[in-house]
């Protein structure tokens, strides 16, 4: 089923499913709108630029190939600095059935439970950001398959969205702040990520993490992943990329090789090739716009 609506400044449309509803909204013109949800949203930007403020926070600006948790009754301001008629801004909002994220939920912690003890969950708090590549591209095919008035269809993105669900718990549970102050201190994991951001600046290699662990090779990336949903190496490369984006901000004298190497890039041209896949800009303009 699909609704379209139309203003001045966007076009909105929506389709429903069984157990979510997704609606594209394009925005034509240079605007600021104050949005507010009943239920929480799922955002992912397919093209333009967004510049976001929640409360008296300060603003920052929400690109493609980035997902957005906004819990219900959170008031945001969402300016629209480049739309325009030749190129609108595109973005998906996906609602989700409470009863699909409970069921998913359910399934994660019977059949997949987490190796510290505790409960899969997934945070609605609090607006969060999840840069991940693979949760945008399950969204775009939801995207896709929304349209297809088909039994086949909708039974492909039922899965589809079991899928996207299970990501976000797992990228949710790989938050920097929940891995350094988890609650469960004593987790042969919650060492491991300690000692991961404690010697960042060093060459971290498989077999020095399974030394702390008392694990083999292949254990510990088996056991890693299925933790958090990627190899210890691309933890790793996102820690640094994160410890990187605060000396950018706080350290203006520090030139980009000096900031590669302290964060534990061998290679400044590779620093800035995993910096851009992470943040979609280069280290230099990102510095730029702060």
């Amino acid at each position: 089923m699909s609704n379209l609506l139309t203003t001045n400044v966007d076009r909105k449309q929506s389709f429903a499913m069984d157990s979510f509803e997704l609606s594209v909204l394009e925005t034509f013109e240079k605007a600021t709108v104050r949005q507010v949800f009943p239920e929480p949203i799922f955002y992912n930007l397919l093209r333009g630029k967004k510049i976001m403020t929640f409360g008296n926070e300060n603003s920052f600006d929400f690109l493609p190939g980035k997902t957005m948790i906004v819990p219900a009754k959170m008031q945001m301001e969402v300016f629209f600095p480049e739309s325009s008629h030749q190129n609108p801004t595109e973005c998906l909002s996906l609602t989700i059935d409470r009863f699909k994220i409970a069921e998913s939920l359910a399934l994660l912690n019977e059949r997949y439970p987490r190796l510290d003890g505790r409960l899969w969950q997934l945070s609605m708090k609090n607006y969060s950001l999840i840069n991940s590549v693979e949760i945008s591209k399950l969204i775009f095919k939801l995207y896709k398959l929304a349209p297809q008035n088909s039994q086949e269809a909708r039974i492909i993105a039922e899965l589809t969205l079991t899928e996207i669900l299970i990501l976000l718990f797992q990228n949710q549970n790989l938050t920097e702040d929940e891995a350094l102050n988890a609650s469960v201190s004593g987790s042969t994991l919650q060492h491991l990520l300690v000692f991961i951001h404690d010697n960042l600046d060093c060459n971290l290699t498989i077999s020095m993490l399974a030394k702390q662990t008392s694990m083999s090779n292949t254990s510990l990336f088996r056991i890693f992943k299925k933790e958090f949903n990627v190899s210890p190496v691309e933890y790793i490369n996102k820690a640094r990329i994160n410890k990187a984006k605060q000396l950018l901000k706080n350290c203006p004298d520090m030139n980009i090789s000096a900031i590669s190497y302290a964060v534990g890039f061998n290679n400044p041209n590779y620093f800035t090739r995993t910096f851009k896949q992470h943040n979609l800009i280069s280290p230099m303009d990102f510095r730029k716009q702060l």
